[in-house]
């Protein structure tokens, strides 16, 4: 796969550590050796892992400010418990990993721990710091969740 469909800094990885089990990454990540997961979430839209013996979904959304994300979030929310509860381990991802991957990543924390965006989306930030919500998604996580309140 080329990796110059997108432009990359130095400072940028396919994938990052978020949290015990939680792994936030492009779609490159799908495909590293190095990186050990048994399931994905997949917001690309197209999707082929017939061949790879790892659970997966696939939740197909276009990076557009006018996506609805927010029911993807809950399916995703549901699945990485699931996931946690078994103590395995899921790599979040998308195309370039910023913006679809990392709106579920942050809604997770925003439900599972009472975080208000800001305190979620910093969170997320320190760990992967190319992450770049578009703003559709960014209001969408700050409505639903208006300063924590759930």
């Amino acid at each position: 796969m080329n990796h110059n469909l997108f432009h990359q800094t130095e400072e940028e990885r396919d994938w990052d550590f978020i949290e015990d089990d939680i792994y936030l990454g492009n779609i490159f990540a799908s495909h590293d050796n190095q990186l050990i997961v048994s399931h994905f979430i997949c917001l690309t839209q197209k999707i082929d892992y017939k061949e790879y013996a790892i659970e997966y979904i696939h939740l197909p959304i276009d990076d557009d400010r006018n996506a609805g994300i927010l029911p993807l979030c809950e399916q995703a929310y549901d699945y990485i418990n699931e996931i946690r509860a078994k103590g395995d381990k899921v790599l979040i991802y998308c195309f370039a990993g910023k913006s679809r991957s990392a709106t579920i990543v942050i809604y997770y924390f925003m439900k599972k721990y009472n975080m208000d965006f800001e305190t979620a989306h910093s969170f997320v930030k320190e760990k992967r710091p190319c992450i770049s919500l578009n703003p559709g998604f960014i209001a969408q996580l700050k409505a639903v969740f208006p300063q924590g309140e759930h």
